[in-house]
């Protein structure tokens, strides 16, 4: 079970936020539209890191903005949210 405390505007229990210990942790769905990503997301994301008063504040998504992996970096996630 998800925390139910992500942006309105998108699919419950797939963008969400806890702590755990001394860390923060968000849970962002990339797979959304780079629309969805600016306007929905990021001032979702921006408010949560920010309220966050742990040491540590960590984002957890399926692409990540930047990689040298073999699927290399997400160009949709770099101009939306990084």
């Amino acid at each position: 079970v998800t925390p139910g405390n992500g942006p309105r505007g998108v699919p419950p229990g797939r963008n969400y936020s806890f702590d755990y210990g001394c860390a923060h942790v968000a849970v962002v769905d990339s797979n959304l539209t780079a629309a969805q990503l600016r306007s929905v997301v990021a001032p979702w994301l921006l408010r949560d890191l920010k309220a966050s008063r742990t040491t540590w504040r960590v984002v957890v998504m399926h692409h990540p903005p930047f990689s040298s992996g073999e699927h290399g970096p997400s160009r949709k996630v770099q101009t939306t949210l990084a």
